[in-house]
């Protein structure tokens, strides 16, 4: 594999880089996992765009810098690759490495939600659902919330439990809302398991 890679050729740069940087069968390397991915991602690769990205984005083989995450992001993002569109997503929405800008945000959500990816649909609903960045409409939070929950993301199960609770976008529903929220709750989620306790303990739902 070593050879393949210093011999240019990317996929193999791609993997060694991983492995590096996973630490799979050998001792973390992130400065070798770092130079591997660079070399792939030079050569067009996506994944190892996304992977430098990564690595600059958490200063893990190189030194933080949020502007080069960015960069590097777009260039996978640019590819179709929803990873990047996501990460690239949430530093717009957050303005770090770049000027924040919601409709950006929404912008690269939407193409990676577009691919089915869970956590992009979830925070195109919680977009809609806080007003942030777009017009707040929870009818069209719960479109996207069911999308994720569909796919089984405990925090849009939680989400979309929420609104059933308040009556937001749809009409309120304990009984609903308890369902939901201990759905997400069997899958772990500390908030969802806080609000059963609390239904429980008002008598909200529950007999």
């Amino acid at each position: 594999l070593t050879l393949a890679a210093d011999k240019g050729h990317a996929a193999s740069q791609e993997l060694l880089g991983s492995i590096y940087t996973n630490g799979r069968e050998i001792e973390p390397d992130f400065k070798k996992g770092f130079l591997y991915n660079r070399l792939a991602g030079e050569q067009g690769l996506d994944l190892a765009q996304h992977n430098v990205g990564y690595l600059f984005a958490s200063g893990k083989g190189v030194e933080q810098d949020y502007v080069l995450a960015a960069e590097w992001y777009k260039l996978a993002a640019a590819q179709g690759f929803h990873l990047s569109q996501y990460n690239l997503a949430l530093m717009y929405q957050q303005g770090r490495g770049v000027e924040q800008n919601y409709e950006k945000a929404l912008e690269y959500f939407q193409k990676a939600a577009d691919q089915g990816y869970a956590s992009a649909q979830h925070s195109i609903g919680k977009m809609y659902a806080d007003g942030h960045g777009v017009p707040q409409c929870y009818t069209t939070a719960i479109l996207w919330y069911e999308k994720a929950a569909d796919q089984g993301l405990e925090e849009a199960i939680h989400n979309l439990g929420r609104l059933y609770y308040q009556g937001n976008g749809v009409e309120q529903d304990y009984e609903k809302a308890l369902s939901l929220y201990t759905l997400s709750a069997s899958k772990g989620l500390a908030a969802s398991q806080h609000n059963i306790a609390l239904m429980y303990d008002y008598g909200t739902g529950v007999e």
